[in-house]
Protein backbone atom coordinates (compact mmCIF):
# COMPACT_ATOMS: atom_id res chain seq x y z
CA UNK A 1 0.00 0.00 0.00
CA UNK A 2 2.46 2.07 0.22
CA UNK A 3 3.59 2.20 -3.42
CA UNK A 4 -0.15 3.61 -3.98
CA UNK A 5 0.18 6.10 -1.02
CA UNK A 6 3.25 7.29 -3.12
CA UNK A 7 1.83 7.80 -6.61
CA UNK A 8 -1.47 9.54 -4.92
CA UNK A 9 1.45 11.91 -3.48
CA UNK A 10 3.33 12.36 -6.50
CA UNK A 11 -0.36 12.89 -8.38
CA UNK A 12 -1.21 15.62 -5.51
CA UNK A 13 2.20 17.81 -6.01
CA UNK A 14 2.17 17.34 -10.04
CA UNK A 15 -1.74 19.47 -9.84
CA UNK A 16 -1.05 21.34 -7.48
CA UNK A 17 2.25 22.87 -9.29
CA UNK A 18 0.34 22.93 -12.62
CA UNK A 19 -2.33 24.90 -10.49
CA UNK A 20 0.63 27.52 -9.39
CA UNK A 21 1.21 28.05 -12.72
CA UNK A 22 -2.06 28.37 -14.40
CA UNK A 23 -2.32 31.20 -11.24
CA UNK A 24 0.88 32.96 -12.24
CA UNK A 25 0.24 32.87 -16.37
CA UNK A 26 -3.50 34.39 -15.28
CA UNK A 27 -1.58 37.12 -13.04
CA UNK A 28 0.81 37.93 -16.10
CA UNK A 29 -2.21 39.42 -18.01
CA UNK A 30 -3.67 39.71 -21.51
CA UNK A 31 -3.49 36.88 -23.60
CA UNK A 32 -1.58 34.72 -20.64
CA UNK A 33 -5.30 35.12 -19.21
CA UNK A 34 -6.55 32.86 -21.99
CA UNK A 35 -3.86 30.33 -21.60
CA UNK A 36 -4.03 29.93 -18.26
CA UNK A 37 -7.95 29.91 -18.22
CA UNK A 38 -7.51 26.85 -21.16
CA UNK A 39 -4.78 24.92 -18.94
CA UNK A 40 -6.94 25.17 -16.09
CA UNK A 41 -10.09 23.55 -17.68
CA UNK A 42 -7.56 21.27 -19.06
CA UNK A 43 -6.56 20.05 -16.05
CA UNK A 44 -9.45 20.47 -13.95
CA UNK A 45 -10.39 17.46 -13.40
CA UNK A 46 -7.24 16.05 -11.96
CA UNK A 47 -6.52 19.26 -10.08
CA UNK A 48 -10.30 18.23 -8.43
CA UNK A 49 -8.29 14.31 -7.50
CA UNK A 50 -5.21 15.45 -6.32
CA UNK A 51 -7.13 18.45 -4.15
CA UNK A 52 -9.35 15.33 -2.74
CA UNK A 53 -6.76 13.06 -2.61
CA UNK A 54 -5.08 15.28 -0.27
CA UNK A 55 -8.14 15.66 2.03
CA UNK A 56 -8.77 12.16 2.26
CA UNK A 57 -4.92 11.56 3.61
CA UNK A 58 -4.66 14.61 5.18
CA UNK A 59 -4.96 13.03 8.91
CA UNK A 60 -2.43 10.25 8.69
CA UNK A 61 -0.34 12.23 6.63
CA UNK A 62 1.36 15.70 6.67
CA UNK A 63 2.64 15.70 3.40
CA UNK A 64 -0.85 15.17 2.16
CA UNK A 65 -1.81 18.06 5.01
CA UNK A 66 0.48 20.40 3.60
CA UNK A 67 -0.83 19.89 0.33
CA UNK A 68 -4.37 20.83 1.15
CA UNK A 69 -2.87 24.43 2.33
CA UNK A 70 -0.99 24.47 -1.36
CA UNK A 71 -4.19 23.96 -3.21
CA UNK A 72 -5.67 26.90 -1.39
CA UNK A 73 -2.94 29.52 -1.68
CA UNK A 74 -2.52 28.51 -5.15
CA UNK A 75 -6.00 29.46 -6.26
CA UNK A 76 -6.08 32.59 -4.37
CA UNK A 77 -5.76 36.24 -6.66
Amino acid sequence: MPVLQEAHLRHIACYEDILWKVKELYLQGGKSIHESIAEFGRNWENIQLGHACAVSFATNNSVAAGFCSKYATSTKL
